[in-house]
């Protein structure tokens, strides 16, 4: 069941629900996520009127502001920021000041051609097996470009020392609501999968940006750097998206494809390629 805007200020309201920060996410054009954090005697405003950002900051976003409106279907609270005083986020809609969905706004537009599908009848449902890389860091922070281990395909410990990371990760996914259903070494150095339960088109994609954030704070919470590669690290494999796509009319059986996407993209706008392939037939 999605929250709804009562639902989600009803929440945040609740002292025992102790939220002290709003998160308001977006996903710019390069598939980066970006966020402004607000009070919670805020979020009655960004629903009504929307938050104001400078738009021009962000390469292909045009000149001026635009207005965040956050959907509150998507409220999760962060489980690696501290317990008192938690911190919530949700997905925006990026709107112009006439009201008018962005033309950048992927989400929105993933959003929409997934509606439209389903109004012909036809359904689409994606699994996501999402890879990264774990490097060490140096004593500032910043990522070497040494493999947090050596280990290789379904290895395990004393080969693969990820497996702690990525229980953590599991586990804080479970508690933002993204089900997984595998996690193992992958083939390169430091290189892990973690996969993602089948959902829909726009749940897909949220679940891969909210793996992406989940994945960087806990790398950084055990002192390490997540990359999908790194810069000159030739002779590692390549990580990417792996997606399992099931399209099917009414009634009818679904046809299978797979499809592999690199680790560093904009998934809305991919999985909306999928979206508008599945509609055209």
């Amino acid at each position: 069941m999605r929250n709804s805007t009562e639902d989600v200020l009803r929440f945040v309201k609740d002292r025992d629900s102790d939220v002290k920060f709003i998160r308001l996410a977006f996903t710019d054009l390069t598939g980066a996520v970006k966020n402004i954090s607000l009070a919670p005697d805020c979020l009655p405003r960004a629903f009504e009127r929307g938050m104001e950002f400078n738009a021009a900051e962000f390469e292909g976003f045009g000149g001026g502001s635009a207005l965040l409106f956050p959907d509150p279907g998507t409220l999760s609270v962060l489980p690696w920021r501290p317990s008192h005083g938690r911190v919530a986020r949700l997905y925006c809609e990026i709107r112009g000041h006439d009201g008018v969905t962005a033309p950048y706004d992927t989400r929105s537009r993933l959003r929409a051609a997934a509606e439209e599908l389903d109004l012909l009848g036809i359904t689409l449902r994606i699994l996501v097996s999402a890879d990264f890389y774990l490097f060490r860091t140096d004593s500032d922070g910043n990522p070497t470009d040494r493999p947090f281990d050596d280990g290789g395909y379904f290895d395990i410990f004393p080969r693969d020392k990820g497996e702690n990371v990525r229980r953590e990760i599991c586990s804080y996914l479970s508690e933002m609501s993204v089900s997984t259903i595998a996690s193992y070494h992958a083939a390169g150095p430091g290189q892990n999968t973690i996969a993602l339960a089948e959902t829909d088109a726009l749940c897909a994609a949220d679940n891969i940006q909210t793996f992406k954030t989940v994945v960087g704070a806990v790398a950084g919470q055990n002192g390490l750097a997540s990359l999908e590669a790194l810069n000159g690290a030739a002779l590692l494999p390549e990580s990417k998206l792996a997606l399992r796509v099931a399209v099917s009319a009414r009634g009818g059986k679904a046809a299978m494809r797979d499809t592999d996407l690199p680790a560093k993209c904009n998934p809305y706008k991919e999985i909306l390629k999928l979206v508008s392939s599945a509609a055209n037939g």
